[in-house]
């Protein structure tokens, strides 16, 4: 049909405008299957990013020459009076840069008309014109852009009819976005996809109803075949790592946090406390055009994958060749295959190297696709994933360790997370500890971020004693302050009530690291360290707290 529309056209004096259709039928074709190679080629990531790469580079080549011939049509002819020479005025101008920089909005253009500079532009970018002269719609499939870019060099993130809204995943190795399209219901592709933290879990997922805050019913609504199901598995112990039944309390009522003498108090403690003073994490080079929730779960993801390396590149030297990797809370397969793929590109690993991940929800919903499983597998050979479904307060760490990793040769184990949300980090301490079953011989080191203080609970609490003892703090001030560090994260907040929402998150914090520095029960890590996370020399009021075992041990 295309050649069709050459040969009737050519001998009328409309070629320009039979060649402007033809090319701009072209542009919609490839556009359109550039949208939907994703559905064949989902399997084989790698193979899907360099086609997509040539992909792009064909359809900018194509919108080039649309433009060129678009500009002819605009352009003053040279028998007109005034009109001056084109092809000198082209000369002594300089043609809009359509390819590579012209699709951001840059032009190399200073003297001519502003009126065809913008007109062929417009063409170039793909904006939808009136007149006669340009019939088709060019959709824009810039390579490091996630919607349409404008004249006026900025970028419009509505969704473009046609083409499917792009992943908003930021590679840390060479700065580019993830080409592949995103999930409806998410900001992130299948393979990126990590959903963030809401900080709601108050609201029961099955009945949404909101829960009280100290609820221990927290599954009323789980189905009563739950433990049925996972009683025969060796990973399944009820409540193995909530705490103890006996814990001191008082009546249980809240302190009054508006009390300005509760908060001085609060923030003259954690002005006198050493364990609130905790290292920098910086994560450079983030995207500024998405959105401040995405950047921020992109600030956790990155902080976890690069401490999580960098104990893996530490391990690696001492000759280990067996890494087992056990995600806590997952909640898709974005942060796995972000440290598989820092794995991949950044440790020098022997070939009989073998790394297992393990992903560790308490909901199905939370599980990666197959599909995403098999695209991290496919990074390296040697990789294996397997997924459990499993309450973190009833997971036996001991019991998933024999289950799914046997004959490991003293392997490396770390746990990481970027879902420890409230009562979350309390458990996944708690189930790394001695009084669980863990030994010299069987240890892992911890690597998660501590968020949502708003969901902690006294009962799960590890640092009770250091809270009372060594802090003078009670159950109430412990309410107050899990009700003030919803101040830390809103932007909104005025400044005084900030200060004291960070104050009584850090409290929490310390209270923890000092149960885990002087309890002989998490004697195992012989490294604790906490990190302040920040992005671009800004807090994100986001810490993360990594426990590192002293060197790993056989577990066969």
């Amino acid at each position: 049909m295309l050649p069709i529309q050459l040969l009737l056209f050519r001998d009328t004096g409309q070629d320009d405008l039979a060649l402007g259709k033809v090319l701009g039928a072209l542009v919609n074709l490839f556009t359109t299957l550039h949208g939907r190679m994703h559905e064949v080629l989902l399997r084989c990531p790698r193979l899907y990013s360099l086609l997509s790469m040539l992909w792009s580079l064909a359809i900018r080549i194509l919108k080039s020459c649309l433009a060129l011939v678009r500009r002819r049509k605009i352009s003053p002819s040279p028998s007109q009076p005034g009109s001056g020479d084109s092809t000198a005025g082209d000369a002594a101008g300089g043609s809009p840069e359509v390819g590579g920089e012209g699709l951001r909005g840059r032009t190399r253009n200073k003297e001519g008309s502003s009126e065809e500079h913008r007109a062929a532009l417009r063409s170039a970018i793909g904006h939808r014109s009136s007149s006669p002269s340009s019939p088709t719609s060019v959709t824009s499939v810039g390579e490091g852009d996630s919607g349409t870019v404008t004249i006026d060099e900025t970028i419009d993130d509505t969704p473009t009819r046609g083409v499917p809204k792009r992943c908003s995943h930021l590679s840390f190795r060479d700065d580019r976005r993830c080409h592949l399209p995103a999930l409806a219901t998410s900001e992130f592709c299948e393979l990126h996809h990590s959903q963030p933290c809401s900080g709601d879990r108050r609201r029961c997922p099955v009945c949404e109803v909101r829960q009280p805050p100290d609820a221990e019913a927290e599954h009323h609504c789980r189905d009563p075949d739950y433990g049925e199901e996972l009683g025969g598995k060796g990973y399944y112990s009820r409540d193995c790592n909530s705490g103890p039944m006996l814990c001191v309390a008082d009546s249980g009522e809240r302190c009054d946090i508006e009390d300005i003498e509760w908060q001085t108090r609060v923030l003259r403690l954690i002005r006198g406390c050493d364990e609130t003073n905790p290292f920098q994490l910086e994560v450079r080079g983030l995207d500024t055009t998405v959105s401040p929730p995405v950047r921020r779960h992109y600030v956790r993801v990155e902080a976890v994958a690069s401490r999580v390396a960098s104990n893996l590149e530490a391990a690696t030297r001492k000759g280990v060749t067996d890494l087992v990797l056990v995600e806590y809370q997952c909640e898709g397969a974005g942060l796995s295959y972000a440290i598989a793929e820092r794995i991949t590109t950044s440790l020098v690993l022997s070939p009989d190297a073998r790394i297992t991940f393990l992903l560790v929800t308490n909901r199905p919903e939370g599980l990666p696709s197959s599909e995403a499983c098999e695209a991290i597998e496919s990074l390296r050979c040697g990789f294996t994933v397997a997924g459990v479904v499993v309450d973190l307060k009833d997971l036996c760490f001991n019991g998933l360790l024999q289950e799914f990793v046997r004959g490991a040769n003293k392997p490396c184990i770390i746990v990481y997370s970027t879902h420890s949300c409230g009562a979350d980090a309390d458990l996944a301490v708690r189930s790394l500890s001695r009084s669980q079953g863990c030994t010299e011989e069987r240890c892992a080191s911890l690597v998660t971020t501590s968020c949502c203080h708003n969901l902690c609970q006294w009962s799960h609490f590890v640092g009770r004693a250091p809270w009372i003892r060594q802090l003078g703090l009670s159950h109430s001030d412990f309410l107050g302050c899990v009700e003030a560090s919803a101040w830390a994260t809103p932007e909104n907040t005025p400044a005084e009530q900030a200060a004291v929402g960070r104050a009584a998150t850090r409290l929490i914090d310390a209270a923890r690291l000092i149960a885990v520095k002087e309890s002989d029960d998490f004697s195992l890590w012989t490294d604790v360290k906490l990190y302040e996370l920040r992005s671009d020399a800004e807090a994100d009021g986001d810490l993360l707290l990594e426990l590192v075992a002293e060197q790993p041990h056989d577990c066969s």
